[in-house]
């Protein structure tokens, strides 16, 4: 056999990509992770549907390493990021970048205007409130994956600086998808996960039914409780009312019958109510709608998964 000299450079990464192949590499498990990415884009499919009262899909094209240049590609000084901090029940952080436009149509669609008007800076709180709204939802999710209540800070959006990533990119996620919403064409739709949190996703153990007491229904995650942390600095008579119960009602649909109607109804009697299948249900605080959700089924107990919220302050101006 001849000699054939020293190896090059380019003969040795040859031969430690094929002794090591994925396992050299330090990226996200990009197969490990879709499952979830899935189930939080079908979650904010439906935030989006509610909030803008049309059709709407978000759709990943790709799941990769972060890395700056395809994190900040094509947004220039028109992007904007929305930090998802979770503060209980899981670790790390999620963002969501859009370019301006697209948060113009978000936010004049979820206002009821056309959704042709510029972004604002007053339309930052409309954002704020969708990713509130998104973030609630996705959280539901997954403290029903992991058996465990998770909770996110409140959303913060800000203008996208490329020279400040909002956390360290090594380990973390991104995610391209298309946002669509019916009548308008498709825009990008970015996410970031931080390291923590993709590592966490992509070894979720999916639906667990331990913990949480006789009550499997308590594994389905928990309750937001920063509108009562965002009022502790107020008087203390305001402080008391946060302990008062409430009556809560789900409301499946509704009719009007004729006292006739009533009379002859015995069992087996069918009931068609103002509601189609697969509508959300309405969520109210003595009666009140505050909430709009999708009803769930845990062993022999009926719930909801709480889709979309009014906002805080309409929620209180309710409960007058």
């Amino acid at each position: 056999m001849a000699e054939e000299g020293p190896l090059s450079q380019a003969d040795i990464d040859a031969l430690t990509a094929g002794l090591l192949g994925d396992a050299a590499s330090s990226g996200v498990d990009t197969d490990a992770l879709r499952p979830e990415l899935d189930a939080i884009m079908e979650q904010g499919s439906t935030v989006i549907g509610t909030l803008v009262n049309r059709n709407a899909s978000l759709t990943i094209r790709e799941i990769r390493d972060a890395e700056p240049a395809p994190l900040g590609k094509d947004l220039n000084d028109e992007g904007l990021i929305i930090r998802l901090a979770l503060q209980h029940g899981l670790p790390g952080e999620l963002c969501l970048l859009v370019r301006k436009e697209s948060a113009a149509l978000l936010c004049g669609l979820m206002m009821g205007g056309d959704g042709t008007a510029p972004f604002k800076d007053e339309d930052v709180d409309a954002l704020n409130e969708f990713g509130n709204q998104f973030m609630g939802s996705v959280c539901t999710m997954l403290g029903s994956h992991f058996g465990t209540s998770v909770s996110p800070a409140q959303a913060q959006t800000s203008i996208y600086d490329p020279d400040q990533p909002p956390f360290a990119l090594e380990g973390a996620a991104l995610v391209e998808a298309d946002l669509a919403i019916e009548g308008f064409p498709d825009s990008m739709f970015r996410m970031l996960l931080s390291s923590a949190l993709a590592a966490k996703l992509s070894g979720a153990p999916g639906d667990s039914g331990s913990g949480g007491g006789d009550n499997p229904l308590s594994n389905l995650g928990g309750f937001d409780s920063s509108l009562a942390r965002n009022l502790e600095d107020s008087p203390p008579n305001i402080q008391m009312l946060l302990d008062i119960n409430l009556n809560v009602t789900i409301e499946l649909g509704r009719t009007r019958l004729s006292i006739r109607k009533v009379l002859e109804l015995g069992p087996g009697s069918i009931i068609e109510l103002d509601r189609l299948a697969g509508e959300p249900v309405d969520l109210l605080v003595n009666d009140k709608v505050v909430a709009k959700g999708e009803v769930v089924v845990v062993d022999e107990y009926f719930g909801i998964r709480i889709i979309s919220l009014v906002s805080p302050e309409e929620r209180i101006k309710q409960l007058k």
